[in-house]
């Protein structure tokens, strides 16, 4: 069965969403196809992670907790 021309289901990348789902987050298929939109969506959302830490501040930082130890 082929979808019709510019049908939006046919043109949602189902492959890359199932390995990014199932691949690297784990999930099992039973439980991605069972997925609503929005939880699809978390699952494919980049990861999020803290921002690299500044180096100087953190020092700065140890060194004004180690004069108020003295």
């Amino acid at each position: 069965m082929r979808a019709a021309a510019g049908d939006p289901v046919a043109a949602f990348p189902w492959r890359a969403a199932m390995a990014v789902a199932i691949g690297r987050r784990g999930l099992a298929p039973e439980a991605f196809w069972r997925l609503t939109l929005r939880e699809l969506r978390a699952v494919l959302a980049p990861e999020r992670t803290a921002p690299a830490a500044d180096v100087g501040r953190l020092r700065a930082l140890i060194g004004a907790a180690e004069q108020t130890d003295q």
